[in-house]
């Protein structure tokens, strides 16, 4: 049959066409009984005598999904020289795995791996699936010694079908896929809050707010205390207020304080800590060290002592 293929392919002056069955039928399983997926793969294989019997006129393999090899006849007498024999498999290869190889803003459309018993300058097609701009697609490969390419290919049009062609001379994974936009990281912000010891008007950001109670200096101690729901909430904590146990609970991701009105002992993540002025309620709103709350968010705290101002950046 092989023999009078090439004889009809040379009289047309084209190569000989193999096409391999397809991965599946349409009632073939999917999976194993434990659920592992099942790989199905066309298969070729040309003793050195068929491939004596194709020098003259090469060789096109239609492989499943519509993928085309085309050997040229320059490969196929190193190959019979060679005395090797063809052969060539072709693998589907399932989109999870394929992502891997990509960014993760990056499409997989279709992916497979072909391994041949030979290297040589070849052309691989992939046919365009329906709904995609070829524009728009590139062409990944992996080879076995692990090096890479990102191909864009070139295509072309054979009846009323659109192929991505490409030249290869080493056979691997090749994953056809839409490329897409790398995020852009947001821009990190710095929020800055502005208060003036005393004065209800606080600038966060440059947008003036106002205070229903006032920050004050504990002229004792030399510290500035601050409403604690504002300045912890302004910085993106929570607070919660323990009634029970006349606690206050700020939450800042992974990060928790728990300070107790009137006392010097603040538990940070369960570790307690010492600080030199105890949270206060006065005037109906709980009042604690800005300093310590504002360093322990992550906070940068800066005194300007010519405007009486405490300024925080985070």
């Amino acid at each position: 049959l092989l023999e009078a293929a090439a004889k009809s392919a040379k009289a047309k002056s084209q190569p000989v066409v193999i096409t391999l069955p397809v991965f599946e039928q349409a009632n073939d399983p999917q999976t194993t009984d434990d659920g592992r997926p099942i790989t199905r793969k066309g298969k070729l294989s040309i003793t050195d005598e068929q491939v004596d019997v194709l020098v003259d006129t090469g060789l096109s393999v239609q492989g499943p999904q519509g993928t085309t090899i085309d050997l040229p006849v320059a490969l196929l007498e190193a190959i019979a020289a060679a005395g090797t024999g063809l052969e060539v498999e072709i693998y589907g290869v399932d989109n999870e795995t394929a992502q891997t190889h990509l960014k993760d803003w990056d499409e997989v459309v279709m992916a497979q791996e072909i391994d041949t018993n030979f290297s040589g300058q070849t052309t691989l097609r992939f046919p365009v699936p329906e709904g995609f701009d070829p524009a728009e697609l590139k062409i990944w490969v992996t080879h076995s010694d692990g090096s890479t390419e990102n191909i864009t290919p070139t295509i072309v049009l054979i009846g009323d079908i659109k192929y991505l062609e490409i030249t290869i001379n080493s056979f691997s994974t090749f994953i056809v896929y839409k490329a897409g936009e790398e995020p852009v990281p947001p821009v990190a912000t710095v929020k800055e809050i502005i208060l003036t010891i005393g004065k209800l008007d606080v600038t966060v950001s440059g947008e003036v707010h106002k205070l229903d109670v006032a920050p004050y200096i504990n002229r004792r101690v030399g510290r500035t205390l601050v409403p604690i729901r504002f300045i912890s909430e302004t910085l993106g904590a929570e607070v919660e207020w323990l009634e029970k146990t006349n606690q206050v609970r700020i939450v800042d991701g992974e990060n928790e304080i728990l300070l107790t009105i009137g006392k010097k002992t603040v538990l940070v993540n369960g570790e307690t800590e010492a600080i030199d002025v105890a949270p206060v309620i006065s005037r109906g709103r709980t009042f604690v060290p800005l300093r310590f709350i504002s360093e322990t968010l992550g906070a940068e705290v800066e005194w300007v002592e010519s405007t009486n101002q405490v300024i925080v950046k985070r």
